[in-house]
This record gives structure tokens, sequence and C-alpha cells, in this order.
């Protein structure tokens, strides 16, 4: 066998091992696709924010702006609150004193209560929650609350701290939900 044959033999070889792995990646997303429409079929919602719903009884989330897109709760890797930028709390941390901070001074307790910032503003101008999922090609998803300058004593602000509390909730349920 010359040279020529040896390298067609191993051409052949790496063409069957594509030929293989793209038929795999073929069955692996049909799979997906079909996994994912049982988890939508499965779905009951049976505690809610205006951002998130979970399902108890079967482990699952999702976001309601995509309600097509549903996760396990071990898909859920993080999720953190952003004010300004600044992350505020991360996964289950610090909630507790930010909502007995909000229960005793009203919105601005929430604030003071997830930071202990020397200096503090009476507006805010970005309200977010950062959600990281291992379930996706797109795996970071924000749900935006306030996007411009918005003042502490405004109903606006207040209304987007209690949905932020709601949905930092539901995801602590999810997080405390899991069997990993």
């Amino acid at each position: 066998m010359g040279f020529l044959d040896k390298a067609k033999e191993k051409l052949n070889e790496g063409l069957e091992d594509v030929k293989s792995n793209v038929s795999d990646s073929i069955e692996d997303a049909k799979q997906k696709r079909e996994d994912s429409k049982e988890m939508q079929r499965l779905f009951n919602t049976t505690a809610s924010s205006p951002h998130i719903e979970m399902d108890r009884e079967n482990g699952l989330w999702r976001l309601t702006s995509n309600k097509k897109e549903v996760y396990t709760y071990s898909d859920l890797v993080s999720y953190e609150l952003l004010e300004d930028g600044n992350s505020i709390t991360s996964g289950g941390f610090g909630v507790g004193r930010a909502l007995t901070g909000a229960v005793l001074t009203g919105g601005l307790g929430l604030l003071i209560g997830f930071t202990k910032r020397k200096k503090t503003k009476n507006f805010t101008e970005s309200l977010k929650i950062r959600i990281t999922n291992s379930a996706t090609k797109k795996p970071t998803t924000f749900i935006t609350l306030i996007d411009k300058k918005t003042k502490h004593n405004s109903r606006t602000y207040k209304k987007a701290s209690e949905q932020a509390q709601e949905s930092l909730g539901i995801l602590d349920m999810i997080t405390g939900g899991r069997d990993d």
C-alpha cells in the first residue's frame, strides 16, 4: 500500500467520523426539541412572579417572556440583581436582609438592605435581574425592571422593587428545590 492509498484510507476514515458526528448531532438536536415540547406540555405553573413561573411538581421553570423555553431546576446556574451595573445580590445571599429593609422602610429600605453603601442616591438608572442557565446557546438572560432614571420614591421604582423581590423569591425556591 502506497502513500496515496494510506492517505485515501485516512481521509475516508475521517469522513466516516464526521458523518457519524453529524448524524449524532442531528439526533441530539431532534431529541432536545422533543424533550422541550414534552416539558412545555407537562408544565403546570405552581408559583409565579411577573417574570418567572415555576412548576414544583415537575421541577421546571420558565420566563414569562418566552414560554416556549422551559428549563429544569438544575439548568439554573446563577442569578443576580444588578442596580446601575452593580451586583446587589446573587443566589439566595442577602435577600433576607433586603426584604427586612423593605418591610421596615419601604422601597428605599430594599436598596439599603441589599447594599451597605456609604453614599446613597435618590434615583436608579437601571435595575435588572441577570439569569445564567446551562440549557441554551444563549446562557445569560436579563430581566429589565428599570431602564431609565427613576426616583426611589416613585411608583415605578416601588413596583420594580416588588417585582425584583417576587422574582428573586421564585429563583430562591428553584435553587432550594434542586437535588444536586
